[in-house]
């Protein structure tokens, strides 16, 4: 099943990753692609701030570290940036394939690691249509 919106500024990329948070559960895995610059981390920083009911939410990009940890009541929150991964077997070496189990997965880049992501993974496509426009796209299987 897929949809898409048209989201004209930050805000409502914001609007938008705080109602999609809501579907989320404990074992949900989201990917997201698109370019440097199409909104990635600003929809993950949205879906991270619903979900840990923080309004100053600062999640940023753990593009050095690959992983950053967020705990909201009821579960985890781990945000992977997979840009500087070279190749599928670092991130199992890391054990980090163990957190698909476990509470919820936002990954950027997920390309990296395409051959191990679970069926069930959500898809979400962020592209540039406009200097401040981006099409928001989310693919599910099932």
């Amino acid at each position: 099943m897929q949809s898409s919106c048209i989201s004209t500024s930050i805000e409502e990329t914001q609007k938008w990753g705080d109602e999609f948070s809501k579907e989320l559960n404990n074992k949900s895995l989201v990917a997201f692609y698109g370019t440097f610059g199409c909104g990635k981390t600003t929809l993950i920083r949205a879906i991270v701030a619903a979900l840990t009911e923080n309004t100053i939410c600062t999640a940023a990009s753990p593009t050095f570290v690959y992983l950053n940890e967020y705990r909201t009541k009821h579960q985890m929150i781990y945000h992977f940036d997979l840009y500087r991964l070279k190749a599928v077997h670092e991130f199992i070496e890391c054990g980090f394939e163990e957190y698909f189990n476990h509470g919820i997965c936002l990954i950027e880049w997920p390309e990296r690691i395409k051959e191990i992501l679970p069926k069930h993974c959500i898809q979400i496509q962020l592209d540039h249509i406009g200097e401040d426009a981006r099409k928001i796209t989310i693919m599910r299987k099932g």
